[in-house]
């Protein structure tokens, strides 16, 4: 792994937009460059050790802390990727990870993948309606000018 190596990588979308995909493809990209990449997301919180998604809304807050501070640990002892693979539809829910990415001096790109959300609610396993899907989709902030640029993907 090189060690300059120093990047956060922020995804955006809706649920079955193809974020955790596209992490997986970003893990496996750097591993055949011999760098480490690690994705973070409050999905593993509801994920039990056999591998079963259970989610219970009443558990969110303390799945994203669970999320952020993982991702914390990650900064604070490593260099590699960190990929957040969370929905990210509001500017504040992204907003404590790009402040840690700064602090830490590690390189930020955002990726919004933007999927139909009636295609993206068939592709999605985590339980999400196509009315859930349609919701998050109408509520995806634009991001302010002072942070990074956001990459447009097209995923459906």
């Amino acid at each position: 792994m090189t060690k300059q190596t120093k990047q956060v990588v922020i995804l955006r979308g809706v649920p079955g937009a193809g974020k955790s995909t596209l992490a997986q493809q970003i893990i496996v990209d750097a591993q055949v460059k011999g760098e480490k990449a690690v994705a973070f997301s409050s999905d593993d919180y509801f994920t039990t050790p056999a591998g079963e998604y259970r989610f219970d809304s009443t558990q969110l807050p303390e799945a994203h802390a669970s999320c952020f501070r993982r991702f914390l640990d990650f900064l604070q002892e490593e260099t590699g990727i960190a990929i957040i693979d969370n929905t990210n539809t509001l500017v504040f829910e992204m907003s404590p990870y790009i402040l840690a990415a700064q602090a830490y001096s590690f390189k930020i790109q955002i990726i919004r993948l933007v999927c139909n959300p009636s295609v993206a609610a068939a592709r999605t396993f985590r339980g999400a309606t196509p009315q859930m899907v349609q919701k998050m989709n109408d509520r995806m902030e634009t991001l302010p000018s002072f942070y990074p640029p956001e990459e447009t993907r097209l995923t459906g």
